[in-house]
């Protein structure tokens, strides 16, 4: 299977575990929301608040795995970097949640919230380099 569509299949999960270390080497994991796939990269959001963000800016990389529904799994290792011009990557993930024909109602009413929560409450927007 090719990296791309290694990314994509992330993508298509949705949510996937994401796995960092904390501040004592102890393995910690939660499942986060793979927002968009390209360019070789995922892309996800944190709040600055939570302990994964510090682990993300401390260590500067994550392992993530996610299970389709035909039970294929798909596991990475990636470096962290944080992105520049949020408020692009914001509108860029929104329209990409809005153009896909899969997209319910719910899931744009949800988006809403995040994108609301990320105004109110300001979230780092992320991005996995993968390593393959």
């Amino acid at each position: 299977m090719t990296a791309e569509k290694c990314l994509e299949m992330l993508r298509e999960i949705k949510d996937a575990a994401f796995a960092t270390v904390d501040q004592n080497g102890r393995p910690q994991v939660r499942i986060i929301d793979v927002m968009l796939a390209e360019d070789r990269a995922l892309y996800f959001c944190t709040s600055r608040g939570k302990d994964f963000y510090h682990q993300l800016i401390d260590k500067k990389e994550a392992a993530i795995v996610g299970m389709n529904e035909k039970y294929q799994t798909v596991r990475l290792n990636g470096k962290i970097e944080k992105l520049k011009d949020q408020k692009y990557w914001i509108d860029r993930i929104f329209e990409e949640k809005i153009h896909k024909k899969t997209v319910q109602l719910l899931q744009i009413v949800d988006l809403l919230q995040k994108l609301l929560l990320a105004i109110i409450e300001p979230n780092e927007l992320r991005r996995i380099l993968c390593r393959f």
